[in-house]
């Protein structure tokens, strides 16, 4: 695949993964504080947010995928993050300076402790790499010893001259006469 159909895969990629990890965040913690404010048992929420995690992991690891998803995926959380510390900056928690779906308990959760600007600058950070920006390589498919193959497996130690076998003279050793 070419790097422009990878970075245009990225791209694609990254616009949508980034809306469903904020969704993800927003709504697994909401569920989280609603499990633990009610005393009732509920992992719907670790679940959500495992989800959320994962997905970051692919977006953050995966050779294949071009870095530009992991920096379109991080654009709403920057800015949400970036929107959360100006608010709390200057005050304005009361003016509700925010949109309505980053006023929830979930969603304030993530703002206030800056949860949003870590996971922004997790998926910012390997696009700073200029490997990532390369296609990956073939791997090598030849066979042992061929031109750009796997080296040839060792081979048994091979003695340049070997020596002839000892020689032991007939007779037993009181009758041999020395040299």
């Amino acid at each position: 695949m070419s790097n422009g159909v990878r970075h245009l895969v990225g791209a694609v990629i990254g616009l949508i993964a980034g809306a469903v990890v904020m969704a993800l965040l927003i709504w697994g913690l909401e569920e989280v504080a609603d499990v633990m404010r009610t005393f009732r048992p509920g992992y719907a929420g670790y679940a959500l947010l495992v989800v959320a995690a994962l997905l970051i992991g692919v977006l953050v690891g995966w050779r294949w995928l071009s870095p530009l998803a992991g920096l379109l995926a991080a654009l709403p959380l920057l800015a949400a993050g970036l929107l959360w510390l100006v608010q709390i900056g200057t005050g304005l928690i009361r003016n509700r300076f925010l949109p309505d779906f980053l006023t929830g308990y979930g969603s304030s959760t993530a703002g206030m402790s800056g949860l949003y600007l870590i996971l922004a600058v997790v998926l910012i950070v390997p696009a700073a790499f200029p490997d990532r920006w390369r296609s990956a390589k073939k791997p090598i498919t030849q066979g042992y010893g061929q031109p750009g193959g796997y080296p040839r497996p060792p081979q048994p130690y091979q003695q340049q001259h070997p020596q002839q076998p000892y020689h032991q003279p007939e007779g037993p050793p009181y009758l041999r006469q020395s040299p």
